[in-house]
């Protein structure tokens, strides 16, 4: 299905159905019933640490709670950067996601490091059902 297939009303699912068509994989639903997908996924990438941004409560709690679904260890983006040799996976709660381009939206504002995103050799993005609009211009003039 092309992305005019989603209920207009329904940004959330007009992004899933955007983003998947540009190559994203994307996990649908309540972190809890996702954990064991997700850890499949990325084992599956021969991920074996997992990092996230100090100041950033959503990814610290999704990476937390798939140690046990790797086994996977926790790292830090300095550990990375320092030149680790795990496969990592960064984690980064995302500003929006906009459901006409499928786009995921990841700024510096407010000091926010990027270091998931760059650095990782898999990023995963939570991108927050009530951050998805259906435009940039929604999110840039509603931020």
């Amino acid at each position: 299905e092309d992305a005019t297939t989603a209920p207009k009303g329904d940004p959330a699912a007009r992004f899933a159905e955007t983003f998947t068509a540009t190559g994203g994989v994307l996990l649908r639903g309540p972190v809890e019933a996702l954990l064991s997908e997700l850890g499949e996924t990325l084992r599956a990438e021969g991920v074996t640490a997992l990092f996230f941004p100090e100041d950033d409560e959503a990814g610290r709690e999704v990476a937390e709670a798939l140690v046990p679904f790797g086994p996977f260890t926790l790292t830090t983006g300095a550990e990375v950067r320092g030149g680790s040799t795990a496969v990592t996976a960064g984690f980064r709660t995302a500003e929006a996601g906009i459901a006409e381009t499928g786009t995921i939206v990841e700024t510096s504002a407010g000091g926010k490091t990027l270091l998931p995103g760059l650095i990782a050799d898999v990023h995963v993005s939570i991108v927050p059902s009530s951050c998805v609009v259906d435009r940039m211009e929604d999110r840039v003039t509603n931020p």
